[in-house]
């Protein structure tokens, strides 16, 4: 499954590298001994580069050289140093070895280039572009010189490359950074790798390893180079594609973990929405018993209002007892403070009513916690008076009145408060 994701050119150029039984002939650099005598040089025609050059080629130093040069066209006109000490157009040279660590027995890609309108020279080191100068205005190449590979112009000590060559090309163009990359990217061990703007690659590699040799220059077969290097490539996609595997696995992983929280929180999202019914149902079922409870009120309180007609001042106060606060009056309830009242009023049947008789009894009453009204009595109709039956059945006909309507009331404060408030502020009184 891995192996089917690797790039399928790396697997045909492996394949030819490994099987082709003419493998060896594309796969020839040139080694270049370590003396002054060691080099190709001859005089190609330059006319066709005029307007523009790019040359790139794949570079090993096998020493330690102290100008490791690739290439120098006569009169400074062109040169190249593999470790990037002297890069020279036209006899300008740009210094770029402190960006270029070199290790002997690594091949390296690099590519000088100029365009003549923009006079821009540049050069790239394994495909990044590392150094640019501008040249002087009006400046052509040469269309005649003499090009020398592997040395500064020939036998010159202390100038030799010292290592070994590749696929190096002239081109009649400015190749494009793109360009440049895209071979590095290509790698040394594709058969052409050089091989692009063919129609622009006027001095040919191919061309080169034919030219007459001076002192030490020698084939070398590098496929085996390219075996390990392709197979190294090959391994490392393969721990890339290892790796990709595994963060895959992790993210299906996590993206189901994220799955099961999403459901759970699906599943506690309904839970809530049915709770949330619930609650509703609950509230608009708490509104209708409080809009039945609010239509009793206004029932009890227009009743009130009809009894406060009657000039008989009504004692909410004493629905504050403990046996009533906070409850909801019941039948019973109301029956007993009824009994409860007719009782002791016919006790007092024959006496004038006084606040001192008033306050006699509320002191000797403990019935029901006091939970009789006795300031009834204190009212105008009772007071300084003597209590007949007449008088106490008109007592009593004024709980009466109210008792049913009380029925089911729940005595809070507040609703004793809001009774008194509005008995207080019509001026209650209970009269025929």
């Amino acid at each position: 499954m891995i192996f089917s994701t690797i790039p399928l050119f790396l697997i045909f150029l492996f394949h030819i590298v490994v099987t082709s039984p003419s493998h060896q002939e594309p796969y020839k650099a040139l080694r270049f001994s370590e003396d002054p005598s060691s080099f190709i040089q001859f005089t190609p025609d330059f006319t066709p580069f005029q307007q523009a050059i790019s040359v790139c080629c794949w570079v090993k130093e096998n020493s330690s050289p102290t100008y490791p040069t690739i290439l120098y066209v006569s009169g400074g006109e062109l040169t190249m140093l593999a470790d990037g000490n002297s890069i020279g157009l036209f006899d300008r040279y740009m210094h770029l070895g402190s960006k270029i660590s070199v290790i002997r027995g690594r091949w390296y890609h690099q590519c000088a280039t100029w365009e003549y309108s923009t006079r821009s020279h540049k050069f790239y080191n394994n495909g990044v572009l590392i150094g640019s100068q501008t040249t002087r205005a009006g400046r052509r190449f040469t269309t005649s010189a003499t090009l020398t590979i592997g040395n500064w112009g020939g036998n010159v000590r202390r100038n030799e490359l010292a290592g070994d060559l590749y696929d190096l090309n002239f081109y009649a163009t400015e190749l494009s950074g793109e360009d440049v990359r895209r071979m590095y990217n290509i790698g040394l061990c594709q058969p052409g790798a050089g091989r692009h703007h063919e129609q622009d690659r006027l001095i040919r590699w191919e061309d080169i390893q034919r030219k007459s040799r001076s002192g030490n220059v020698i084939d070398v077969d590098i496929s085996g180079e390219c075996v390990s290097l392709l197979r190294q490539r090959l391994a490392n996609i393969t721990r890339q594609l290892d790796e990709t595997q595994a963060e895959l696995s992790e993210t299906n992983e996590a993206l189901s973990e994220t799955s099961e929280a999403l459901s759970e929180t699906q599943a506690a999202l309904i839970e809530t929405q049915q709770s949330l019914n619930e609650t509703q149902e609950f509230l608009v079922e708490t509104q209708e018993a409080l809009e039945q409870n609010e239509i009793h009120l206004n029932q009890s309180l227009e009743e009130l209002s009809r009894y406060n007609q009657s000039h008989n001042k009504w004692d909410w106060g004493l629905f504050k007892a403990p046996q009533y606060l906070n409850q909801t009056i019941s039948l019973e309830q109301s029956q007993n403070i009824r009994d409860s009242w007719d009782e002791v009023a016919n006790k007092i049947i024959g006496f004038r009513i006084t606040p001192e008789l008033v306050r006699f009894w509320q002191a000797v009453d403990c019935e029901a916690e006091n939970s009789r009204p006795w300031s009834m009595l204190q009212s105008d109709e009772f007071m300084g008076k003597i209590l007949t039956r007449d008088l106490v059945r008109k007592l009593s006909g004024a709980w009466d009145r109210l008792s049913d309507k009380l029925v089911g009331v729940r005595m809070t404060e507040p609703v004793i408060e809001l009774l008194s408030y509005v008995t207080n502020a019509t001026n209650c009184y209970c009269g025929n």
